[in-house]
């Protein structure tokens, strides 16, 4: 991890991420990074560590995750 204070917030993070509930014409939700990038470093660590408990709550919603090896800033987009 490269900033100390990511490891502070974590616990308020996971907990915001468990409460996460979709508006039902929320369809799909698309994520793209690029691989072994510094900028995307807390993209990845968003979908390992918040996203299974995004899933969990809100089951209805299709999931796009891109990963890229052509260099890009990471982006989300909801559908």
């Amino acid at each position: 991890m490269s900033i100390g204070a990511n490891a502070i917030m974590r616990p308020a993070n996971a907990a915001s991420a468990a409460l996460i509930r979709a508006v039902p014409h929320f369809t799909g939700l698309r994520l793209s990074w690029t691989h072994e990038s510094l900028k995307s470093e807390g993209m990845e660590q968003f979908i390992d560590e918040h996203l299974p408990l995004i899933r969990s709550g809100n089951p209805h919603i299709q999931y796009t995750l891109t990963r890229s090896y052509t260099e890009c800033d990471p982006f989300v987009v909801g559908e």
